[in-house]
């Protein structure tokens, strides 16, 4: 009885300590920033795949001008948003990767953070009235890091990688980064949804 009554507690024991050692996005990149052994380049190849997880396609840093180029986006042509709500959604969803960029490298010295969102889309052949899938560029920012300062003071003791539904608390801070970013390129409003 004492026996199992052990092995139990023991089991329990385990477990919560595994539980407890698992870390969230925002510690491994506190952890990260945290690092004075390891150069831009191997920071950014590190903080990058937490940021943007499965959704990250390819990365450039330049260090002579301090520029980081970032590309992410979806698997899938599938939407599950209304017509109405598709342009806000994407735009929304952009500025909370770019606001969860922003953070995650605040600590380095980067003059422009270029984020650039792909994402298949069905492309309806006109000639042939078949639909095919291709992956375009559908929203292209720039985000100077000088104009960033007040959304970093505002992001002060936020958790930027909540869950999304939790992140009511990040609305300010992404309606400013929307405020400041400079479009490159933009699609989304040519997108039929359907």
């Amino acid at each position: 009885m004492r026996a199992k009554l052990f092995k139990k507690f023991s089991i329990f024991i385990l477990g919560f300590a595994l539980l407890c050692s698992i870390q969230t996005p925002n510690q491994k990149i506190k952890d990260l920033q945290m690092r004075t052994d390891l150069g831009a380049e191997a920071i950014l190849s590190r903080i990058l795949p937490i940021v943007f997880s499965e959704r990250l396609k390819e990365w450039k840093y330049d260090p002579i001008q301090s520029k980081l180029f970032v590309s992410y986006g979806g698997h899938s042509a599938l939407t599950f948003d209304r017509k109405e709500e598709y342009s806000e959604n994407l735009t929304q969803e952009h500025a909370l990767f770019s606001l969860r960029l922003v953070w995650s490298t605040s600590h380095l010295d980067l003059n422009s953070l270029v984020l650039l969102l792909k994402k298949p889309i069905y492309i309806e052949e006109t000639e042939t009235t078949e639909e095919e899938i291709m992956e375009i560029d559908l929203l292209q920012t720039n985000l100077n890091k000088s104009e960033i300062k007040t959304i970093l003071d505002d992001l002060d003791g936020l958790d930027p990688f909540i869950k999304k539904g939790a992140n009511f608390h990040l609305t300010k801070p992404l309606t400013d980064i929307r405020k400041i970013w400079k479009v490159e390129k933009n699609q989304i409003p040519n997108i039929n949804v359907k």
